[in-house]
């Protein structure tokens, strides 16, 4: 029970900290991964082998998920695909009950808790709302909603140019 003690004080951290629903705060969070490494001294906790985090409408997957703690909040989630691998890492979460659901996918994904923003490195792809963002680096702040874009050699277009579809507002009758 000792030995799992970090585990769980770093999940009920990572529930009070965590932005999104109100109700997410609230809800158990459940961590998945085929091993875990906990570093209290330096406020590190890494879940490799098909990491999976779980909190409300909070979702994290990736082959590698590291948690960065300060002050005994978390600041800071990476999760990200080793090399060589085709897949890539996922974060989705509703942000607000009058919002839709925002999913990313990239080689790596760095979630900075306080500041609300989202980094996405290696094809990464952004779905807020309807409107769909990809290229080679994406940043995404998620208090504004504000998008910016990098292409790049390896990007999801070929051209290593950005791809963006929004889709018009609908109007109110």
């Amino acid at each position: 029970m000792l030995r799992k003690l970090p585990l769980l004080i770093t999940a009920l951290l990572l529930s009070q900290t965590v932005v999104g629903l109100t109700s997410d705060r609230d809800q158990p969070i459940s961590i998945e991964a085929d091993s875990a490494y906990v570093d209290d001294t330096n406020g590190i906790t890494i879940y490799e082998g098909n990491a999976f985090i779980q909190q409300g409408t909070l979702m994290i997957n990736a082959d590698k998920v590291k948690v960065i703690m300060s002050d005994s909040e978390v600041i800071e989630i990476i999760a990200s695909m080793h090399v060589g691998s085709e897949g890539l890492a996922h974060y989705e979460q509703v942000p607000d009950e009058d919002e839709d659901l925002v999913a990313a996918d990239a080689k790596i994904i760095t979630y900075f808790i306080q500041e609300e923003r989202l980094h996405l490195a290696g094809d990464a792809h952004l779905q807020q709302t309807q409107n769909k963002f990809s290229g080679e680096l994406l940043y995404y702040n998620m208090t504004t909603g504000v998008v910016e874009l990098k292409g790049g050699k390896s990007s999801a277009e070929k051209s290593g140019r950005v791809s963006i579809t929004m889709q018009p507002k609908k109007k109110t009758p």
